[in-house]
């Protein structure tokens, strides 16, 4: 592996970049994260010296992942253990290691086992009549919890939205950069409701 010594930790981390906005479309801030914890891995194994991934060992892997659930919340921990798998897959794609070093990466329960992962119908409607629609404030934490439950938005997507965002003749919603990098133009799961009357209303 003579040819990693040519590389530094930051220009092996600009080209991982690079592999992430080509090979998956990711948006910038999704890149930044995965760039913030392979860089950690990489302060950590070679202790701030020259990087040589020639030189990553499995028990390098297993040890920092091992300590990701101590260092970090269970969803951060997640996001850095599947920053490790795609940094350890970009090595293999640029020629730089043959292995498989993202095998031996535990995947990380992201949700205490006791966390609800949906609400059922029933639960979402008692949700909503629970807010006061005599508010502003109740408005728009209807309007919220509609785009997340029925168009499925990420909670950073609902900040972003504006106004001009919404498309109330054709009951549709645009979004401007999803996680991938791309905007999308969505409609809610109900065909025959009005978004617009859903969120008035």
């Amino acid at each position: 592996m003579a040819a990693t010594n040519r590389w530094t930790g930051e220009h092996l981390l600009a080209a991982f970049d690079e592999h992430l906005r080509r090979t998956r479309g990711l948006c910038a801030g999704t890149r930044r994260n995965y760039r913030r914890y392979a860089l950690v891995f990489l302060e950590t194994v070679f202790a701030g010296g020259p990087v040589d991934v020639g030189a990553i060992h499995v028990r390098d892997v297993v040890g920092f992942a091992g300590d990701l659930t101590g260092r970090y919340q269970p969803r951060t921990a997640e996001l850095a253990a599947s920053a490790l798998r795609w940094f350890f897959r970009f090595l293999r794609t640029a020629g730089l290691r043959t292995d498989r070093l993202e095998d031996a990466v535990p995947m990380m329960p992201h949700r205490p086992s006791g966390l609800v992962r949906h609400l059922e119908p029933p639960r979402l409607t008692q949700l909503i009549a629970s807010l006061d629609s005599g508010s502003p404030r109740g408005l728009r934490d209807r309007a919220i919890i509609l785009c997340i439950a029925r168009l499925g938005l990420r909670a950073s997507e609902v900040a972003q939205l504006r106004l001009d965002d919404l498309d109330w003749r054709n009951a549709a919603v645009r979004v401007r950069t999803r996680k991938t990098g791309h905007g999308a133009l969505l409609s809610p799961v109900t065909r025959n409701e009005d978004v617009g009357a859903r969120l008035r209303h």
